[in-house]
């Protein structure tokens, strides 16, 4: 089983609004960046979007090793999608608000990680890990990109 190391980012220029999102994939000696963002989006979409996106990329199944400085992305591992099932449910019955955000972004990631055996790694902010300040420079060069588009023109498209 290949060993593969992916660092991820993702930014949002405010709460809601243009965002980016970068993610470095390396096995041995190897990398490959990619990235991409949208008009309209979150923080926490962009985050999501870019793991969905660095798992994708892999051919085959590997040992992940998932680098980022999110807590809610990296407390999502391991996958849980029984409960989200019984929580979506209890949500269509009781007039429950909705209990996980992003929840299509978390059930599409689902489907491919399954795939892969994920090892998170947290990395804080004291350390400086230079795949992250790579990653994070490409997601607000990309965000940076939507600043001219209206995020409400964007919905109405």
């Amino acid at each position: 089983m290949k060993i593969v190391s992916i660092t991820i980012a993702g930014t949002c220029n405010v709460n809601y609004g243009p965002g980016g999102w970068a993610c470095i994939l390396r096995h041995g000696e190897s990398a490959s960046e990619r990235v991409g963002g949208s008009p309209c989006t979150t923080k926490r979409g962009m985050e999501l979007q870019a793991v969905f996106e660095g798992l994708q990329a892999l051919r085959e199944p590997c040992l992940v090793f998932l680098n980022s400085d999110n807590e809610y992305l990296l407390n999502g591992f391991p996958f849980r999608p029984d409960e989200w099932r019984l929580a979506r449910f209890a949500q269509m019955w009781k007039r429950l608000p909705d209990r996980l955000p992003d929840r299509d972004l978390w059930m599409k990631l689902d489907l491919i990680a399954n795939k892969h055996r994920i090892q998170r790694q947290y990395i804080t902010g004291t350390f400086f890990h230079p795949d992250k300040a790579r990653c994070d420079k490409l997601a607000e060069a990309h965000a940076a990109q939507f600043l001219d588009v209206s995020c409400w023109a964007a919905l109405l498209d």
